[in-house]
């Protein structure tokens, strides 16, 4: 499919995530806000051709299908792979392994939408959710938007997901239910009971009297 609309990122926005600075990390999350809900109306209508987004997991199993009809990978050379290796920070070269294939478009487009509707499906079924930005760079995610819960230490990534779709589809383990199974384990994830510090603190200082 080449009529997919790709997404297209300004020139102000540094690609890889590795390479992006605190600053950069801000500069993306504002730009990926600004065009998260007009991706979204978009992705609708070219999966359930309609303008009116339903956010539903019962769409779950339609997007999946529309997404592994629509992936789109090319094989990587051994100096491809080299090359992505030394995109790595240096601690992670050794113990990261390269995929042997490349994700062209259209299919970084349909995963950059989809994990919209994934997140957007999360906000509304899981009250106090929202969109937030890893900005340390210790963690795997720096540089990727993620769905945070207000008094929880915890996120979800819902374009990783759809990375993992792909590996799982190259590897042929994939399951049909994987989407599916993956949001209703992210939504218990962002679930939990949220955290109650000023209780916390009460209980602490009953204990030390």
């Amino acid at each position: 499919m080449n009529s997919y609309p790709s997404i297209s990122l300004p020139d102000n926005i540094v690609q890889e995530s590795t390479n992006m600075s605190l600053e950069d990390v801000k500069t993306y999350f504002n730009w990926f806000m600004s065009v998260k809900n007009e991706r979204l109306k978009l992705f609708n209508n070219q999966v359930f051709n309609s303008s009116e987004v339903e956010l539903s997991a019962n769409r779950l199993q339609g997007i999946y299908y529309f997404f592994k009809d629509h992936l789109t990978v090319k094989e990587r050379t051994s100096e491809e792979i080299e090359q992505e290796r030394m995109k790595l920070p240096e601690e992670l070269r050794k113990i990261h392994q390269i995929p042997d294939y490349e994700i062209v478009e259209p299919t970084h487009s349909i995963m950059f939408d989809a994990g919209i509707y994934f997140g957007e499906l999360l906000r509304k079924e899981v009250p106090n959710t929202e969109w937030s930005i890893e900005t340390d760079r210790k963690m795997a995610n720096y540089g990727k938007p993620v769905l945070v819960k207000k008094g929880m230490n915890t996120d979800v990534n819902p374009f990783g997901v759809f990375y993992v779709i792909v590996l799982k589809i190259q590897k042929a383990t994939i399951e049909e239910d994987f989407l599916f199974n993956t949001y209703q384990k992210s939504k218990s994830k962002l679930g939990g009971k949220q955290k109650d510090f000023l209780a916390m603190v009460n209980q602490w200082s009953k204990g030390k009297k």
